[in-house]
């Protein structure tokens, strides 16, 4: 892993591979920020993640692994060498 970079993955049916990994400098930033920097980075993954101009309610975000409403939620400040995942809600069976 680059020195710096926090790594943000999306996981869910029909994601595209362009939308599903990006790595970008937001160490300090909070998941919020991190998640403004990747709207903007990745046309058409606003859709994905915001509904009526707020972030999508269904979704799961977890830090290097654990939930982050067991943190700070979208306050929870990032380091270097995160793993930020954000799983949308799966249907079917």
């Amino acid at each position: 892993m680059v020195s710096g970079l926090i790594t943000f993955g999306l996981h869910g049916k029909g994601v595209p591979p362009n939308m599903a990994t990006v790595q970008m400098d937001a160490v300090g930033d909070s998941i919020g920020g991190l998640i403004r920097k990747v709207i903007e980075a990745k046309p058409g993954l606003k859709e994905r993640l915001i509904v009526g101009g707020k972030l999508r309610t269904d979704i799961t975000i977890l830090v290097n692994g654990r939930h982050c409403m067991f943190m700070e939620g979208l306050e929870t400040k990032l380091s270097e060498g995160d793993k930020i995942d954000v799983l949308l809600p799966m249907i079917g069976g």
